[in-house]
C-alpha cells in the first residue's frame, strides 16, 4: 500500500545552529580564515583544525565542554557550512521509496553524480531506529547530511534522536568514502555514547536515493530549506 506523503520536518540545521545571525557570522569567519591560510574547506580534517571552527564549537558547547563533542560538533559545522552554501537542499524520502530501497532491488551503474554538492536526506518518521542495545534506548534516525568532500570523496553525518520532549540530537559521523565505491559502501555506525554498532543500513542505503535519476520536487522554498521529495517510481 502506498504511504501518505508527509511534509518535511524541521532539520538538524535548524535545531543545532542558533539562528541566521550565528550562521552568517561564523561561516563568514571560517571562510575568511580558510582563504587566508589556503585551506581546502571540503577537507573535513583540515576544516576541524581551523581556529574559527574551534571558536564556533566552544560557542555551541557553552558550559558543557569536553568528551567527544568537539569531534561531532566539528563534523556538524562542516556539513552545515556546505549545506548552507548549496542552498539548503532538503530531500524527503517517502516511506514507499525507503522500503523499496532497503529491499532486494539495487541501482547499478552509478557514476558518482549527486543532486547537489551538499544536502540533507530526511528519512520517514520513526521507520528506522538505531540498535543501541539493552543499556540504552534506541533512537529514531531522522536523516543524513552529505557533502562532496576533497579528493572526490563523500562525507556523511547521520542525525538521530530528534523527537519531541528531547532537547538536541545525536550525531554519528561516517568516514569519507571514495565516490567511485560509495554506491557499494556498507559500514556499521558506532554509537557516540556506547561504542556499540548501530544498524549497518544507514551507511549504505542513504546513497541509493541520492543516485536515483528521477525526483518529484515541491515548488517554492517554505521555511528555511529548499524541499525536494523523493518517490519510488
Amino acid at each position: 500500500m502506498k504511504s501518505e506523503s508527509e511534509p518535511a520536518r524541521i532539520t538538524p540545521y535548524e535545531v543545532g545552529i542558533p539562528g541566521r545571525d550565528f550562521a552568517t557570522r561564523v561561516f563568514a569567519d571560517i571562510r575568511a580564515e580558510a582563504e587566508a591560510r589556503g585551506v581546502d574547506l571540503t577537507d573535513p580534517g583540515a576544516f576541524l583544525l581551523l581556529g574559527e571552527v574551534g571558536r564556533a564549537i566552544r560557542e555551541l558547547q557553552g558550559d558543557e565542554r569536553g568528551g567527544d563533542s568537539v569531534h561531532y560538533l566539528g563534523a556538524f559545522l562542516f556539513h552545515c557550512l556546505h549545506f548552507g552554501a548549496a542552498g539548503e537542499p532538503l530531500f524527503v524520502l517517502e516511506e514507499d521509496a525507503a522500503r523499496h530501497l532497503v529491499g532486494p532491488s539495487r541501482v547499478e551503474g552509478w557514476g558518482g553524480d549527486l543532486p547537489a554538492l551538499a544536502g540533507y536526506l530526511q528519512l520517514p518518521r520513526n521507520l528506522f531506529w538505531s540498535d543501541a542495545g539493552a543499556a540504552d534506548a534506541p533512537e529514531p534516525l531522522d536523516g543524513v547530511f552529505w557533502t562532496r568532500s576533497s579528493l572526490d570523496t563523500l562525507s556523511l553525518l547521520v542525525a538521530l534522536g530528534m523527537r519531541s520532549g528531547r532537547p538536541g540530537l545525536s550525531l554519528v559521523e561516517i568516514p569519507p568514502a571514495p565516490l567511485e565505491v560509495a554506491g557499494r559502501w556498507e559500514a556499521s555506525i558506532p554509537s557516540p555514547r556506547l561504542g556499540r554498532s548501530r544498524s549497518s543500513w544507514v551507511a549504505s542505503s542513504p546513497i541509493s536515493p541520492l543516485r536515483r535519476p528521477r525526483w518529484s520536487r515541491k515548488c517554492g522554498r517554505p521555511g528555511r530549506s529548499g524541499r525536494k521529495r523523493a518517490r519510488h517510481r
